[in-house]
């Protein structure tokens, strides 16, 4: 993502920020399809995932995989 995105131990997160108290559901969708393209593309294993995405308003659009294995997430 273009504001931040890492993993941690096998946990993706990342962040877009979107100014506005508002997001139209397809801005949301297209901002959640790239984090998912972005972790898609760094994944080492052929299981699959999901990316959740979270809008917060007037912060952006906080995104991540569900926690995995015995690290920290």
């Amino acid at each position: 993502m273009t504001d931040g995105g890492a993993w941690g131990v096998d946990t993706w997160r990342g962040y877009k920020l979107v100014a506005g108290n508002t997001i139209g559901k397809q801005a949301l969708e297209d901002i959640a399809e790239s984090a998912w393209n972005e972790v898609k593309g760094k994944k080492t294993t052929d299981a699959g995932f999901v990316v959740a995405a979270l809008f917060v308003p007037g912060r952006g659009v906080y995104l991540g995989t569900p926690a995995h294995g015995s690290g920290t997430a």
